[in-house]
């Protein structure tokens, strides 16, 4: 196989593996959670749902570093090709240019609309490859986890306290549940009591509770004739007795 036969076979591999990242690099953009549990369910892949939950940073990261790279190696070959045969012909750079606007169209634009209707049958699906793709990239990510630290520090920004988890964790919830109610799963009501739910642990409790100011008691050393009149009259079952005051 000559040059130009070397070079056609890496386009066609190339591709594919470009939408394949370009798929799950948009899909993980879109996904919702509540969609994705029932797609990972319906695959037979419930068990994996809280650890592509909890990965799904790094697979954005992943996946849409090798989809840049994918197509950067697309254009470098077709450079390479259109260098033989086109750069001489007379339109050759018109020519590049349109090539150029066909791959971004099929590796960009479609799978950005295609993973917008499907994100959660695709990572459903995708996640086994993907997931063993991080095995792979580890020592780049570890990189890119130097890289996040060393520009954290370079903004100024303070690594997160227990607090700020807590807090992040409650926002992430509170997106849960305006995404369900945006999806018609959640109503109106369930999410109040939800936001409520989250909230009690910033709620001091006189905040929240009525004082009572009408309190029926008996002090324990009233005569008896008094309490067994106080038992008629307020009709309860149960009254509380007090001492001194």
């Amino acid at each position: 196989m000559d040059d130009v036969g070397w070079l056609i076979l890496s386009v066609c591999i190339l591709i594919p593996v470009s939408i394949f990242f370009g798929l799950n690099a948009f899909a993980l953009r879109f996904f919702s959670r509540l969609k994705l549990q029932d797609a990972f369910q319906k695959a037979g892949k419930e068990s994996q749902i809280d650890a592509f939950i909890d990965s799904a940073e790094t697979l954005t990261l992943t996946s849409g570093l090798m989809h840049i790279i994918t197509n950067t190696a697309i254009l470098f070959v077709f450079i390479l090709l259109l260098q033989r045969f086109l750069f001489q012909a007379p339109y050759g750079l018109v020519i590049f240019f349109l090539v150029v606007c066909v791959i971004e169209l099929f590796t960009l634009i479609t799978l950005h609309t295609w993973a917008k209707h499907t994100a959660e049958y695709i990572l459903s699906r995708t996640y086994p490859s993907v997931k063993f793709l991080l095995i792979i990239a580890r020592p780049m990510l570890a990189f890119f986890k130097l890289h996040d630290k060393f520009i954290r520090r370079l903004a100024g920004v303070p690594e997160s306290d227990p607090e700020q988890a807590l807090d992040q964790r409650q926002e992430e919830i509170l997106s849960v549940v305006e995404q369900g109610r945006i999806e018609g799963v959640v109503d109106e009501e369930e999410m109040e009591m939800i936001e409520n739910v989250l909230e009690l642990d910033e709620t001091a409790a006189e905040e929240i509770m009525t004082p009572r100011t009408d309190l029926i008691a008996i002090n324990i050393n009233d005569d008896l004739n008094i309490i067994l009149e106080t038992i008629r009259d307020k009709g309860h079952s149960r009254i509380p007795v007090y001492e001194e005051t």
